[in-house]
């Protein structure tokens, strides 16, 4: 019999594993119209864009090249699943994807750190796995290091890339679902079992399968780009993509050193009132939030964040940005949001 499993659910399982994204109104429709391709186990059928209309949603198999669905978007991707757990349904078509949940991600990130190299990739863009060109090197030199270490990261990929198709079918048989399932049953389905044990499993199962015969292993060393702070008079702050803000009083409170401390530390742009931080990606949100709470600060009360590009983009101009705090205020206009803080008597 069907594990009933309520739409709501699974919407505000979304909301916990933060894939925004996928947890809009339209997201059910899209999960019972795509299914597991049973040859390379990537999600096909037709899919719907936010602005209603349908188009194909290609697996690995089908090479057809159709136009961008969006701007936004680097290929025509939406949804997988993590190449870690093969539980959840990710949010994918940027270069900035990461390829797994957020509990899998924490726990990559946590072995990474560990051994003090990169060995399990986290996502396509080099950055994301601490390559870059360092320009410090002669250029002969740091450009035969670069190559060698995008060679070496590519076959990391590819393991990684295999094990979401083999631990996706080990969870199909699991589950004993055909291998063609839509995402919606198998969705459902997956809430039947220990989801934090079968993670745990999983990630001995990818680290095994990523060093089976292990190439040249890249160093870890994440990119930090040097961006200076940006103070401003006025009292309102532009901002664009994945926008976390953080009242400036918190900071003075429980950061330790103040504000001052703070925009030497990071780059941010902030005024009398507020700081503000831009990521291009929800990665950048979560590292940083880590180490707010280490802080002290405490989501909601001290800072919020918001995707300020996908708002833009819904309509032309949006009068009011509806926070879940009461301490800001905003607006979008010619795709960009403008916030500030609200003066509470």
């Amino acid at each position: 019999m069907a594990t009933k499993i309520s739409d709501e659910r699974i919407y505000k399982h979304f909301l916990q594993q933060n894939v925004i994204a996928i947890a809009r109104p339209y997201f059910s429709e899209n999960m019972y119209s795509l299914s597991f391709c049973p040859k390379c186990m990537q999600p096909h059928g037709t899919f719907k864009l936010r602005w209603h209309e349908w188009v194909e949603h290609r697996c690995d198999c089908d090479k057809h090249e159709d136009p961008k669905w969006s701007e936004g978007m680097d290929f025509n991707k939406a949804y997988e699943t993590c190449y870690c757990c093969g539980l959840e349904v990710i949010q994918t078509g940027s270069r900035w994807s990461t390829f797994y949940c957020r509990d899998c991600r924490k726990a990559i990130r946590k072995f990474n750190d560990s051994v003090g190299t990169c060995v399990i990739p986290l996502g396509r863009h080099s950055m994301m796995n601490g390559i870059r060109f360092k320009k410090s090197a002669p250029l002969q030199e740091a450009a035969s290091l670069f190559s060698s270490e995008l060679k070496s990261m590519g076959e990391l990929m590819n393991r990684a890339h295999e094990h979401g198709a083999l631990i996706l079918r080990h969870q199909l048989k699991i589950l004993k679902l055909p291998e063609d399932a839509s995402l919606i049953t198998f969705l459902k389905a997956s809430f039947s079992i220990d989801r934090k044990q079968a993670k745990k499993d999983a990630l001995l199962s990818l680290i095994a399968h990523i060093l089976k015969s292990p190439p040249k292993i890249v160093p870890y060393k994440p990119f930090i780009p040097i961006i200076e702070s940006i103070f401003s008079p006025e009292p309102e702050i532009s901002c664009v993509f994945y926008t976390l803000v953080i009242r400036n009083e918190s900071i003075n409170q429980k950061y330790k050193g103040g504000i001052n401390a703070f925009v030497a530390e990071h780059g941010v742009n902030y005024n009398n009132d507020i700081a503000v931080m831009i990521f291009m990606a929800p990665l950048g949100i979560e590292v940083t939030e880590e180490m707010l709470k280490k802080s002290g600060l405490t989501w909601q009360e001290d800072y919020t964040w918001f995707e300020a590009s996908e708002m833009a983009r819904r309509q032309p101009t949006v009068k009011s940005i509806p926070f879940k705090v009461k301490w800001l205020k905003g607006y979008c206009k010619d795709g960009r949001g403008y916030i500030s803080l609200t003066k509470i008597p």
